[in-house]
């Protein structure tokens, strides 16, 4: 399968909701992780945050604006937009809606990404989330 096509589907599905599935058929056991500076990151503990994440958001939406691959690299400039309804990351409800944005980098092997970089606008995310 198309790199490009396995990492655009595996955020449509995610965008559904069922991150059990979307883990299962999108990302590969023993995936290596390049987080944000500040966030340690496996697997499993990447998909536990993406499971907070959707137990303090509802309305989420994620968009994929653009992709570019090259190989089995595939570079996505994305956003998810969620209203928060119970605190996330050490902040309190306040019923806001925000937006974080982001470049993605996976690289694809067998139908599964097996290397995922990430780089977030979370400050800006959390601090429109704690504003009065």
């Amino acid at each position: 399968m198309n790199p490009k096509t396995v990492v655009k589907d595996m955020w449509a599905n995610y965008n559904r909701g069922d991150l059990d599935e979307t883990w299962e058929t999108f990302v590969g056991k023993d995936i290596v992780m390049h987080p944000p500076v500040g966030i340690e990151l496996n697997r499993e503990s990447w998909l536990a945050m993406e499971k907070a994440f959707w137990a303090a958001f509802d309305d989420i939406d994620v968009k994929v604006f653009e992709q570019i691959a090259e190989g089995d690299m595939v570079a996505s400039r994305w956003s998810l937009t969620g209203h928060q309804k119970a605190d996330f990351m050490g902040v309190p409800s306040r019923g806001h809606t925000a937006t974080v944005t982001g470049i993605l980098i996976d690289r694809v092997q067998d139908g599964k990404t097996v290397e995922h970089w990430a780089e977030l606008s979370l400050p800006q995310f959390l601090q429109v989330l704690g504003a009065e």
